[in-house]
């Protein structure tokens, strides 16, 4: 057998091991606040088809404190983006405590059957408004934006989990916060130190973000803490009011392991 020929399948077999065939669709179970919700999940859509740890512990942090956040959240437009399989919006619209005015579900349009699935199959357990819609953040400037589309922009509550995972998401998400936000808007990220460097703060810091760690967010290191989940943080970001100055990506780090 020719030495091309060899390479050639070894060529492919690397490739196949690289990017294996995705498994079938399968549901979770997911309980919030005493509501089970059937969430389907599909890796052939995409990454964010699954359901990711930083998802899981951003509801769980909601469901601990949820006294607080029915403050945070009734009444209100709520949009999330980069929503995977839209599990963190249907859990507020699902909950009869939190009633938000409007919960609007987004992502890139190769995710949104996912999404209209998870939104149908859980109807009859919504307690608030849920739409699905496109919000590609992905999507260059020069190509046009597409958030005059969204409903009630600018939303009074952004909630995004593992947006920024990577360098290359970091202006991005930033920009799209930059549209969705208004002067009054709560944006509530679920973050890793593994995942989400300073870099990612620096930017929201020049694009007139301030942004602290939720009260207990990081955990104190016992049983189920967010420590323990890999350095999980919920952040509190608004649209900076004063002048003051601050050493930017400080408070986080020093407060993560």
């Amino acid at each position: 057998m020719e030495d091309g020929v060899v390479d050639e399948r070894q060529r492919h077999q690397k490739e196949d091991e690289c990017n294996p065939s995705p498994p079938p669709s399968t549901t979770l179970k997911h309980v919030f606040l005493g509501q089970a919700l059937a969430i389907e999940t599909r890796w052939d859509v995409g990454i964010g088809g699954g359901v990711w740890t930083t998802g899981l512990l951003v509801c769980e942090y909601f469901e601990r404190h949820a006294a607080f956040f029915t403050g945070v959240f009734r009444g209100k437009g709520i949009i999330e983006i980069g929503s995977g399989t839209g599990l963190v919006g249907l859990s507020l619209a699902s909950n009869s405590q939190f009633q938000p005015c409007q919960v609007v579900v987004t992502d890139q349009k190769d995710h949104l059957g996912l999404i209209q699935r998870n939104v149908d199959v859980n109807a009859t357990k919504l307690h608030a408004p849920l739409l699905v819609q496109e919000f590609d953040w992905l999507r260059k400037k020069e190509e046009g934006e597409n958030v005059a589309l969204l409903s009630f922009s600018p939303f009074d509550v952004i909630v995004g989990t593992d947006v920024a995972y990577c360098k290359e998401l970091y202006a991005p998400v930033v920009h799209a916060l930059e549209q969705v936000a208004g002067p009054e808007s709560l944006i509530l990220l679920g973050v890793t130190r593994t995942d989400t460097g300073p870099l990612f703060f620096q930017l929201l810091h020049n694009a007139g973000f301030d942004y602290c760690l939720m009260p207990t967010a990081v955990g104190d290191g016992g049983e189920g803490s967010c420590v323990e989940a890999g350095g999980f943080a919920l952040l509190s970001v608004v649209r900076r009011r004063g002048r003051g100055e601050k050493e930017v990506g400080k408070d986080y780090y020093n407060c993560m392991i």
